[in-house]
């Protein structure tokens, strides 16, 4: 027969893995029709991209591979034809409940977000001539539901 605190727990755990964005190299020379134009990718070099074991913050592609096109004119290279970091995160909780009489249960939740404390990087500076060009300078990002750190919470709850 099971006593009071065997009974009632229960563990939830959310694993998420996904791709790098695409992203675009861009020119830092526009051809002066407000737009932002792509970047000169030069022959040779495939489309710019590193083996995956090769990739570091500091270097994220191979920036040899790019250059200003020349003035008035736009680059070759196409549109998002490079990929950054992906995402990896595990989500854990637990819940323990509690039956503090027939129709009342009392609650308690530990809940933790990014478990491993895993960084989460933004693509990589894009702009060909710029001072971080093909580095990673960024972690997280709101609008991809991108954590920095690992985030803990504790909750109590009453069930009536």
């Amino acid at each position: 027969m099971l006593g009071g605190f065997e009974r009632g727990w229960q563990v939830n755990v959310i694993a998420q893995f996904f791709d790098g964005l695409p992203f675009s190299v861009v020119s830092s020379s526009g051809v002066g029709d407000g737009l932002t134009p792509r970047a000169q990718l030069l022959p040779g070099y495939g489309n710019g991209s590193l083996p995956s074991g090769k990739r570091t913050r500091a270097e994220w592609f191979n920036t040899a591979a790019f250059a200003n096109p020349a003035a008035g004119t736009w680059g070759n290279s196409g549109r998002n034809i490079l990929q950054g970091p992906g995402t990896k995160t595990v989500d854990f909780s637990l819940f323990k409940d509690t039956h503090l009489t027939e129709s009342k249960v009392l609650q308690l939740r530990a809940e933790v977000f990014n478990l491993a404390n895993t960084p989460q990087f933004n693509n990589p500076a894009a702009t060909v001539g710029s001072g971080a060009f093909g580095t990673i300078s960024s972690a997280a990002s709101e609008s991809t539901f991108q954590r920095t750190e690992r985030q803990i919470q504790f909750a109590a709850k009453i069930n009536f």
